[in-house]
């Protein structure tokens, strides 16, 4: 058979299998119950697709490809479906801050958990403090999940300090600074009592955390 085939429909009759030769170009406009596709098949135009569809070989598409309830990879079942992706930017604050010399950041959230780093530099504080918030989704609540956080380099800060680190507190948007002060080897500077930010003090920082 050559040529072009164009029709409104193609339907097996019962359980029959209707054959399209290879090469043939096929203009469908209505695609119903469950087809089967094999071989090279390749569509042009704004294809709806109703009903399970089984497509056997490599499927490749180079538009979008959307999927409100989600990707199901090695498996079927939630815990291998992936039903969240987002990427974005975020603004973090300090909650004593009066002025800022630079205030940016960026995130990924895959599925529960979100990739974050961030650059804080105030200019000037009303009192000294050691809390970062503005973090792009509210952490998990459930109790278990309080994220960890990375400081690749700060400046500014507790001169005393001799490491430092962070966490996000779990049911909130706000990360807490914590270190560790000359003199008090061994002694966690809790959130309350460690004031990392003070006029001019600036914070690199990355991290994980949960979110519902």
């Amino acid at each position: 058979m050559t040529g072009i085939i164009k029709t409104d429909q193609i339907q097996g009759a019962g359980s029959s299998t209707v054959t399209i030769p290879s090469g043939t170009a096929l203009n469908v406009t209505t695609v119903s119950g469950t087809p089967t596709f094999s071989g090279n098949v390749s569509m042009s135009g704004t294809a709806a697709i109703t009903g399970n569809t089984t497509v056997g070989g490599t499927l490749v598409n180079t538009g979008l490809i959307t999927a409100s309830a989600g990707v199901a990879v090695g498996g079927t079942g939630s815990a291998n479906t992936l039903d969240d992706y987002e990427e974005g930017s975020w603004t973090p604050t300090v909650t004593n801050a009066t002025g800022y010399s630079a205030q940016f950041g960026r995130y990924v959230k895959i599925g529960r958990l979100v990739f974050i780093n961030g650059n804080v530099n105030t200019s000037s504080t009303s009192s000294p403090g050691n809390v970062i918030g503005g973090l792009p989704h509210t952490s998990s609540s459930n109790g278990n999940s309080d994220g960890n956080l990375s400081i690749g380099y700060y400046a500014g800060i507790n001169e005393h300090v001799i490491w430092i680190g962070g966490y996000v507190l779990n049911g909130t948007t706000n990360m807490y600074l914590v270190g560790n002060a000359d003199g008090h080897t061994g002694t966690t500077i809790q959130k309350n009592g460690f004031n990392a930010f003070s006029g001019n003090s600036r914070v690199m920082f990355s991290g994980v955390y949960e979110t519902d």
